[in-house]
């Protein structure tokens, strides 16, 4: 009997609460928040906005619905996310022969991770985990970059815990159907069907390790995805349960023996290849009994990670041992140090000492560099003082007090500078080389220098067109379209909103007619060139400016509403996210014109200061809109804690590196959003390049 999920019944499962089924799924929320089940999560990066019933990840990238958080989650498909939910929630299924009930009961403790267990997918086919335990053997670049020359892990180490590798174009949802038969292999929760096809469950390429028990028999797989795209980071067979990770290394010790306790994997598999006896325990959360009475019979050491869940983690695993007449200890990172691995990672960078020893001097600050999506590459942020960006053959290499960091050229599309770093000049002709934008940025993210490469579309009859241009009729014409298309954008999003009460209604409908008397007051203007009408066109535009903000301001949570639209500085904490967006947005703009060969130095409605790229301020009031939904939806979604930014002694407000990030990796994720633009379909990234390179030729066509 197959089972159809109906459009209907697609609306009503995705209209279920998204926190009632993140607490079904055993998540812990808190705000809006909770920790991300797609990486090794220590700090609460995944919010769920309410408004739209959605949630996202903010360090990992993963993100969706109500059924997509179940898929995600379980590690299941399409169909059987929807008969999750419908057994859950009391919503019927249909199927080949009518309606089927699915009703299950609905008591509160029913949202909460113990009820859970009960009623989740049977036990795992081991005979299938053992299948692909076996046959991801393959080994390739991708295993080798991760392991070895990113994580620095010992080989012995990594064949003795048999890891393996499933690549990106594997065969292995077809290999495990051909063995096992279709109907074994689906309902095994390592295979699922889409649009016709068998693919495997686990996002590839990733890792697989094995959790084997005591006795040598397989428990359990894990994957660990190390592609480049926004997929979740960890994975579980469907109906796995958690267990200690590397339990045959106690085969090799006697009870009260020294024993490494980390949290994850990745730590564990970083102290064996420091030479310790390790094993993994699952998070806090999910900590048994039983494991505490494997554990209290040895003597343990712990490096908790640098974060509450991290001690939580230990102080759970100290009173559980404890009970059971144990002991454990708790040994202390390195200051900067977020985990053993990070620890790791910085002894294996550090240079080696005369007699072959590796220098172990704390490091002294944070973390000095951050990779983050953006479309199909990774942009580079160094922000630390002190820090040095250098070249190493086809990579970057960035130092400072805790260590080095070699980052391989290949899928770096930007690198952001801050204040206090050092740039070689070798660093600088790599980026030239691969034409890789290099800018250099304020405190408010504004770029205040940038390097590029010869080879972007600079040729000389775009600038001599572009300067005839500004003189002409036709600037005019053009300046006044960017104006009434930045007020038709307003408008737009104010409609947007939802007016709760007659009286906002009656505020909004006043605003949009306010502002359509603006552009049509703009559209009515004449002259010959911009100079003639641009102390009007300025006035109005910033009359318009004002009506809009004010209507914006309606919909924004009473906490978060502002007085005026404050700029520098920002006096208030919607003001610091609406400055430090559009310091990300002239950014933006202005590669985009270099890169069509535009000089970004010659504007047509601001006015040429000296060493200011005016013409980026013409331009990006066709985005400013973009920027203020971002932000809006930021602040209704009730994310924005005191953590995001801090008030100085003047009263004005600026975001700290929480709010930097939360903001940044918002807006590029809005940015490369594919939206259809006429017939075609284009990121809102691809817009920005494609209208100014339409620009170069109006420019070209002005000689």
């Amino acid at each position: 009997m197959s089972v159809m999920i109906s459009e209907s019944e697609k609306i009503r499962l995705k209209n279920i609460p998204v926190e009632r089924v993140a607490e079904a799924l055993g998540l812990d929320v808190t705000r809006h928040h909770c920790l991300c089940f797609g990486h090794d999560d220590h700090h609460p990066s995944l919010v769920f906005n309410v408004r739209n019933n959605t949630w996202k990840c903010y360090a990992c990238g993963i993100y969706g619905d109500s059924i997509s958080l179940v898929q995600q989650k379980l590690g299941v498909g399409f169909v059987d996310a929807c008969s999750w939910l419908g057994a859950r929630f009391g919503i019927m299924i249909n199927n080949d022969e009518g309606a089927v009930p699915v009703v299950v009961p609905k008591p509160a403790a029913q949202s909460r991770p113990a009820a859970k267990e009960k009623d989740e997918a049977a036990a795992p086919d081991v005979e299938v985990l053992e299948y692909v335990s076996v046959k991801c053997k393959y080994r390739s670049a991708d295993f080798d970059r991760f392991l070895y020359r990113e994580r620095h892990y010992k080989r012995a180490v990594v064949e003795k815990l048999n890891i393996g590798f499933v690549g990106l174009y594997n065969g292995m949802a077809k290999a495990i159907v051909e063995k096992f038969g279709e109907q074994r292999a689906l309902k095994s929760g390592m295979v699922y069907k889409s649009g016709g096809r068998y693919v495997f469950a686990f996002n590839a390429p990733c890792l697989i390790f094995s959790y084997m028990g005591r006795d040598g028999k397989l428990l359990s797989l894990q994957a660990r995805y190390i592609g480049d795209e926004d997929k979740s980071r960890f994975q579980f067979p469907r109906g796995c349960k958690p267990c200690i990770f590397n339990q045959p290394i106690l085969n090799e010790i006697e009870e009260g023996d020294e024993l490494y306790v980390s949290e994850g994997v990745t730590d564990c598999i970083s102290l064996m290849s420091d030479g310790f006896k390790a094993i993994a325990v699952p998070s806090a959360t999910l900590l048994k009994d039983s494991d505490a009475d494997i554990l209290a019979r040895y003597s343990l050491k712990m490096y908790p990670d640098q974060d509450e869940p991290g001690m939580r983690l230990f102080n759970r695993l100290k009173e559980k041992v404890e009970e059971r007449g144990g002991k454990i200890e708790c040994l202390p990172l390195p200051d900067g140090m977020k985990d053993y691995s990070d620890y790791y990672i910085y002894k294996q960078s550090k240079p080696q000492e005369a007699d072959g020893s590796r220098a172990e001097e704390k490091a002294q600050s944070q973390p000095t560099t951050y990779l983050r999506k953006n479309g199909k590459g990774m942009e580079l942020i160094i922000n630390t003082f002190g820090t040095s960006l250098n070249r190493d053959n086809e990579a970057f290499l960035v130092s400072n007090t805790e260590g080095r960091q070699r980052i391989p050229v290949d899928g770096i599309k930007a690198i952001h500078v801050g204040r206090g770093v050092q740039v070689t000049s070798d660093a600088i002709m790599l980026a030239i080389e691969h034409e890789i934008e290099m800018s250099f940025t304020d405190k408010a993210g504004r770029p205040v220098g940038r390097v590029w490469s010869p080879k972007y579309g600079s040729v000389s009859t775009i600038r001599k067109g572009q300067l005839n241009f500004t003189f002409t009729h036709d600037s005019l014409v053009w300046i006044k379209d960017v104006i009434i298309k930045k007020i038709e954008n307003q408008q737009a999003l104010i409609l947007m909103f939802e007016a709760d009460s007659d009286e906002m209604k009656g505020r909004v409908n006043k605003a949009i007619t306010r502002l359509e008397d603006y552009r049509n007051k703009i559209r009515s203007l004449e002259g010959d060139i911009v100079a003639d009408v641009a102390p009007s066109l300025r006035g109005w535009e910033g009359q318009a400016s004002k009506v809009y903000f004010d209507a914006l301001n309606m919909f924004l949570p009473e906490d978060l509403r502002f007085e005026v639209r404050s700029q520098r500085p920002a006096m208030d904490v919607v003001n610091a996210f609406l400055n430090y967006g559009y310091g990300v947005m002239y950014g933006r703009i202005e590669g985009a014109l270099i890169k069509a060969g535009i000089d970004p130095y010659v504007g047509v409605l601001h006015r040429d200061d000296y060493n200011r790229p005016v013409l980026v301020y013409d331009v990006i009031e066709l985005y400013r809109v973009w920027v203020d939904y971002v932000v809006y939806n930021l602040a209704t979604q009730g994310v924005v804690t005191e953590d995001y930014y801090s008030v100085k002694e003047d009263g004005s407000y600026w975001l700290e590196n929480l709010g930097r990030r939360v903001l940044i990796q918002s807006l590029n994720d809005y940015l490369e959003e594919v939206v259809s633009v006429g017939s075609l379909q284009r990121s809102r990234s691809t817009q920005i390049q494609m209208y100014a390179h339409k620009l170069a030729q109006v420019f070209k066509n002005a000689l």
